[in-house]
C-alpha cells in the first residue's frame, strides 16, 4: 500500500494487530497498534488521525522514520515519536494530516 493512500479507515479496524520494524543488528521489533484516533481537521485538513503503537523492548526507538511491515498493508514508512514508557514497553505515536485538494489541484 502507498502511504499517501492511507486514511483513518485504513487503520481503525487494525487495532490489536502487529507491525514489525527492523532495529539494530538486523533484529526486528514487534509493534502492536493499540490506538487509532480520528481528530478534527483545521482549515484545509481533510483526514487527521493518530496511531499509537506499543513495543516491548528495554530500549526505546529514537524519534524518526521506520519502515513498519504488516502482512496485509505491506511496508509503510512511518514517522514515530516515543510518547510513554510503562512496564508493558514503550509507546510511540504517528500523526497524519491529509490536506483537501482545492479547485484545480491534483
Amino acid at each position: 500500500m502507498d502511504l499517501r493512500e492511507a486514511t483513518y479507515a485504513t487503520f481503525e479496524n487494525r487495532v490489536g494487530e502487529t507491525f514489525r520494524t527492523q532495529v539494530a543488528d538486523g533484529e526486528s521489533l514487534a509493534l502492536e497498534l493499540t490506538e487509532a484516533s480520528q481528530k478534527t481537521g483545521h482549515g484545509r485538513s481533510d483526514d487527521v488521525f493518530s496511531l499509537v503503537f506499543r513495543g516491548q523492548s528495554e530500549t526505546p526507538l529514537s524519534q524518526g522514520m521506520y519502515d513498519l511491515e504488516h502482512p496485509d498493508l505491506g511496508t509503510l514508512p512511518i514517522f514515530l515519536v516515543p510518547i510513554a514508557h510503562a512496564r508493558s514497553g514503550f509507546s510511540y505515536e504517528a500523526v497524519f494530516t491529509r490536506i483537501k485538494e482545492g479547485p484545480g489541484e491534483e
